[in-house]
């Protein structure tokens, strides 16, 4: 049972078609809320006049969704921690930017390189647990 010619060259167009197609989806999935992650705006903390305590905060936004708990003690923040994440890869950005944040007790910092949206996503949920 062999198959002829145009048969094979029809199954191939059709997996190359669904190829294109999967890969078009992808695109549009994942460049999908990239402009308006990147204009998002940030605000300003005041941690030095937060009462002691552990404050949660999210961001919920397409696929930059988190939550997280900030914990200020003596009016600094001396740790973030990651509650839920739907963008979790390898937790290293969100070590970064939460390690600028406590350096400087400010989400006015340096985003990292090539996450401009994630980075803003974790900036958001932080201001929004003050």
């Amino acid at each position: 049972m062999s198959l002829s010619r145009s048969r094979i060259i029809r199954i191939i167009l059709i997996a190359l078609g669904l190829v294109v197609l999967g890969t078009a989806g992808s695109l549009f999935y994942f460049s999908r809320g990239l402009q308006e992650g990147a204009a998002l705006e940030i605000g300003e903390i005041y941690p030095a006049k937060q009462e002691d305590g552990r404050y949660t905060g999210s961001y919920d936004f397409r696929r930059w969704s988190n939550e997280l708990e900030v914990v200020v003690e003596n009016g600094e923040i001396i740790e973030i921690r990651l509650l839920d994440d739907m963008m979790v890869v390898d937790g290293e950005l969100a070590d970064k930017i939460f390690s600028r944040v406590i350096a400087r007790q400010s989400l006015e910092i340096d985003l990292v390189g090539g996450a401009t949206v994630s980075s803003k996503a974790y900036l958001k949920a932080l201001e929004n647990a003050f």
